[in-house]
């Protein structure tokens, strides 16, 4: 504690009292100077990361809490501050977490002004209630300089550097850079808050982050106007949300008395449009995140897929001299064996597939391979057999890795294949009917995951077997335990 310290500043020294407050970038204790009183704030230093920033505020700035003094000593960079009344935080409390409509009017105003008085010169990236204070009756802004000092010091690409999670933009969760039109979101979540008495996004980080870049927040309730200005603000692109100048101007708006029915009806009108094209811009940005996400699975799952080809055929190869190697084209591998050959094919992505399971589909399949035994002279003609490898979540929504299952057709019928068991795609009419319980297919063999470290009862199988087909002796396997098959799987 700081506590009846004294501090040097360039506009004198400053005996410290109590303490007003601190956080992760710094404490704040009341100074004296005789009967004057200031706000004493201690930020660390940070290597690399000039004082100035702390400093760097337009001198035509509206509404923003000055920085009267400077100094450091050897950890802290120091400045002083007049002492406000108090922080709308305060307030909120004070008044159950919200605030009546003319008194929030005032408060959004005021900010809205020192936003405006700046244009865009700088970007405070940490607006909440705590940085709003009641200074000589007007609310203004602190801290512009410590949240882009913060920002700095973390040198972060997330939300991190920008602030409170619950006010931080769509876009800052994306990586992008701060600019005003963060500030203005982060106002009119403040709006949000104060007029209704809740956050719109509320809950984890990650909830939070997912409301801020996927939920359309619900209407405020306040008079139309007003919930208008408020919810374009929080629209998702920067685009689409006002400038701080034109948010001032709405507010001063919202009483406005029109006797006529087409201003209310096309301001409405105006109001959906912007709802709509906000929609649209989300959907394209999901399908586009989607999209990435896809490719970044598929690229691991071929990643994963050649790891397991190469230990498989390699170990496979290393056990017998005679046995031959044949690289595929595009990825994979083929062992002959005498009699026999062991190929397992190359990825293939599955070009339509979703992140999440569509109507009946009972899980997502993003890739797929096989494996495959082909037997050249076997009993009673038996060629072979073929196992599917899919790169799906057929265990836990989400959570992608191969697996290796297989389907036979049902007896009675002409068979259509020339494999028992045999592989299948993914939206094949034979693994549809499977999976789903139709038709005359049936799952053959049990999903069970390809864990690319621990190959070995995948390899030893395989390996049996096709020792069995280089000597002509591979027979058809009956399958006793169809009930435990289908339970392998998640279902929709």
């Amino acid at each position: 504690m700081r506590t009846g310290s004294t501090v040097v500043l360039d506009n004198g020294s400053w005996t410290l009292s109590d303490e007003l407050g601190h956080g992760g970038f710094g404490e704040v204790y009341r100074g004296h100077q005789g009967a004057v009183e200031a706000a004493i704030k201690f930020i660390p230093k940070s290597k690399g990361v000039p004082r100035e920033i702390l400093l760097d505020i337009p001198k035509n700035a509206r509404n923003v809490i000055p920085i009267t003094g400077t100094g450091e000593d050897a950890d802290n960079w120091i400045i002083s501050m007049p002492v406000a009344d108090h922080s709308l935080e305060k307030m909120l409390n004070a008044h159950g977490g919200k605030l009546p409509e003319d008194l929030a009017v005032m408060v959004l105003t005021h900010i809205a002004e020192a936003l405006a008085s700046l244009d865009g010169s700088i970007v405070h990236r940490d607006i909440k209630p705590g940085n709003i204070l009641l200074f000589n009756a007007k609310w203004c802004l602190t801290d512009f300089g410590i949240a882009r000092y913060a920002a700095a010091a973390t040198g972060s690409l997330t939300h991190k550097g920008y602030g409170t999670a619950a006010y931080v933009a769509p876009e800052l969760w994306l990586g992008q850079s701060a600019t005003s039109q963060s500030d203005i979101y982060a106002l009119g979540i403040v709006a949000y808050e104060i007029i209704t008495g809740s956050l719109p996004f509320q809950g984890t980080e990650a909830e939070i982050a997912h409301g801020h870049l996927n939920v359309i927040p619900p209407s405020t309730g306040a008079p139309a106007r007003l919930d208008w200005v408020i919810l374009d603000s929080l629209s998702k692109p920067p685009s689409l949300r006002p400038t701080a100048e034109q948010f001032k101007v709405k507010l001063s708006q919202r009483a406005a008395v029109f006797n006529s029915k087409a201003a209310m009806a096309m301001g409405q009108a105006n109001h959906e449009l912007r709802s709509l094209e906000e929609q649209a811009e989300q959907r394209l940005r999901q399908a586009v995140a989607e999209a990435e996400l896809r490719q970044h699975h598929v690229d691991r799952a071929g990643k994963l897929l050649s790891r397991i080809g190469e230990e498989v055929l390699t170990t496979l190869q290393g056990f017998a001299d005679r046995v031959q190697s044949q690289p595929q084209k595009d990825g994979g591998g083929k062992l002959t064996f005498h009699k026999a050959s062991l190929m397992i094919s190359p990825i293939i992505p599955n070009t339509n597939g979703h992140l999440m399971a569509q109507e009946e589909d009972p899980f997502v399949v993003l890739a797929t391979a096989h494996i495959t035994l082909w037997q050249f002279s076997g009993v009673n003609g038996y060629p072979g057999r073929s196992h599917a490898l899919w790169y799906a979540d057929a265990k836990e929504e989400g959570n992608f890795q191969w697996y290796e299952t297989a389907f036979i057709q049902n007896g009675g019928m002409q068979p259509t294949q020339r494999f028992r068991p045999f592989a299948a795609e993914f939206e094949s009419r034979e693994a549809t009917a499977a999976l789903r319980g139709e038709g005359n297919f049936l799952v053959a063999w049990p999903f069970a995951p390809l864990d690319a470290d621990d190959l070995d009862e995948f390899i030893e199988r395989w390996g049996v077997w096709f020792a069995q087909a280089s000597k002509g002796e591979l027979q058809a396997e009956q399958i006793h335990n169809i009930g435990d098959i289908q339970d392998s799987w998640r279902k929709a």
